[in-house]
């Protein structure tokens, strides 16, 4: 049976999600478009009663909007696995150069304490398609 989540482990697990977005950008600027290539994964934000799904970390060419990520990935889920429409999806990557490790990082540690949570995970294969 899972535990109920915590405010704490919830707010721990968009706080590692979104602190990885921010790394480079000014106090109080939310980076929406990178200017060169970066590294990304995208999940699901709220458990839609059991699991929350997790991309793997891919590679994005410049100029990618996450609004279009995003849409992207919540069109999959939707598709593959009847993702209710109405529930949101976040696009986490790290801004000022190649942080595929760092990026990665962040989306093993979210897994990782979902899991603690016990909560299940499914680790999907979307890939980003304009």
């Amino acid at each position: 049976m899972r535990k109920p989540i915590s405010i704490f482990t919830a707010l721990s697990l968009i706080g590692a999600s979104f602190a990885i977005q921010f790394t480079s950008a000014q106090a109080g600027e939310i980076v929406d478009t990178m200017q060169q290539p970066f590294f990304c994964f995208c999940r699901s934000i709220y458990p839609m009663g059991d699991p929350f799904y997790f991309s793997a970390t891919r590679p994005i060419e410049a100029g990618v909007l996450r609004k279009d990520l995003q849409r992207s990935f919540h069109d999959f889920l939707a598709e593959k696995y009847k993702y209710p429409r109405a529930s949101d999806v976040s696009c986490v990557f790290a801004v000022g150069g190649n942080l595929q490790a760092g990026t990665e990082s962040t989306r093993q540690q979210t897994i990782d304490n979902l899991h603690s949570a016990n909560y299940n995970v499914v680790e999907t294969d979307w890939t980003y398609a304009k």
